[in-house]
């Protein structure tokens, strides 16, 4: 009587256990790329206030009904940061089924006034959005000059302030790049010069502001002036 070789049922076997584990493997990508389990079916947007829910998701452009692992989160947060009012933006997804979009807006520091309306800034000197009337509260940028060089560079120092004159500031007037000058809160004033060494500059105007400074010129930060 013939018996069957160990080295035989052996092989056997393990050509088996491949093919079960291949198959395995097989439904396991199927499950995961091709069926309705991890689906995406829902996008959650949080942290939005001026923009709608429907803005954002109409940006992300979130394929739904696309398995959760073909999904790019990188791409729809590129979308979604497109839009102007977006200062930073989070995506992740939340299993099985969602999109999570967590949004930071930018926040209104100047406005700047353009014939009869307003051009509004955030704090990084990014101009995001209109209004059609002054807001009361939010300091204003005057200049009668058309130099897109020196409304940016006033920008740019609004955008460098410390928090402290930050929350003081009520107007800023900047006629040419190098006459660039704050008004705060109880009349202070700071002649701040062009917007260069601004770091300085603060550090500087915030030391004699707080030692009661009501008019300061800072444009040679080494040799500021004050009454």
């Amino acid at each position: 009587m013939r018996t069957r070789r160990p080295g035989r049922l052996n092989r056997w076997l393990f050509a088996a256990a491949c093919a079960l584990v291949a198959v395995g493997a097989g439904v396991a990508v199927w499950a995961a790329f091709f069926s309705d389990h991890l689906a995406v079916r829902a996008v959650v947007v949080t942290g939005a206030e001026r923009l709608s829910q429907q803005e954002i998701v109409g940006a992300a452009q979130v394929p739904m009904g696309a398995s959760q692992l073909l999904v790019d989160t990188n791409r729809i947060a590129d979308r979604v940061a497109g839009l102007r009012e977006v200062r930073a933006v989070d995506v992740e997804r939340v299993w099985p089924d969602e999109i999570a979009i967590r949004v930071s807006e930018r926040q209104p520091a100047v406005q700047i006034p353009v014939g009869s309306s307003y051009l509004i800034a955030d704090s990084q000197g990014v101009v995001f959005t209109t209004a059609d009337s002054s807001t009361k509260g939010l300091a204003t940028l005057q200049s009668q000059s058309r130099d897109a060089k020196v409304i940016a560079g006033a920008l740019s120092v609004v955008a460098s302030l410390d928090s402290t004159l930050a929350k003081r500031l009520e107007d800023v007037r900047a006629d040419t790049y190098d006459s660039i000058s704050l008004t705060l809160s109880k009349g202070v004033t700071i002649f701040w010069g062009s917007p260069e060494q601004n770091d300085l500059k603060n550090q500087v105007a915030l030391a004699l502001v707080k030692d009661g400074a009501s008019s300061i010129d800072v444009s040679a930060p080494n040799h500021p002036v004050r009454k």
